[in-house]
Order: C-alpha cells, then structure tokens, then sequence
C-alpha cells in the first residue's frame, strides 16, 4: 500500500470526509490481502498442477512398460504352446 502524505490525508479529509476516508483506507487494505491471497493460491494451484502432469507423465510410462513387459512375456509364453501343439 502506498504511504500517504500528511497534506494528501488533509486534502482528502476535507473533500470526501472522515468516515469515507477511513472506509477508503480500509478497503485498500482488505483488496490488498485479498490480492496477495490470490497470488499464493495461483501458485499453489500451478504447483498442484505441475504435479498432477508428473504423476499423469509417470503412471503413463509405467503403464507403457507394463505393457512391454506383458507383451514379452506373453511371446515367450506362447512361443512353446505353438511348437506342442505342432507335434
């Protein structure tokens, strides 16, 4: 919030009123709260997000490795079954 000089204060008193000025000053004050706290949740949120796509990025490879891993089993597995029934 910005300093106020003590002759803007005056000025301002002598325009608008006390009771104005007050309500004035506190409302900067609560929007500038109320900016920051949407500050910090805009990086929580971004946080939470680059987190999700990592989870999303690992379980997305884990997946792909299981299924080489199954697809390479079920060749060998099969490869076997193929040649006795042969016989």
């Amino acid at each position: 919030m910005e300093e106020m000089a003590i002759e803007n204060i005056g000025t301002l008193i002598g325009t608008i009123g006390f009771p104005s000025l007050i309500a004035i000053i506190l409302l900067r004050s609560v929007l500038g709260n109320f900016n920051q706290r949407l500050d910090d949740l805009d990086k929580r949120l971004l946080q939470l997000n680059k987190s999700i796509l990592l989870v999303d990025k690992t379980l997305n490879h884990l997946t792909r490795k299981d299924f080489v891993v199954e697809s390479e089993f079920n060749k060998s597995t099969a490869s076997p079954l193929k040649k006795e029934n042969r016989v």
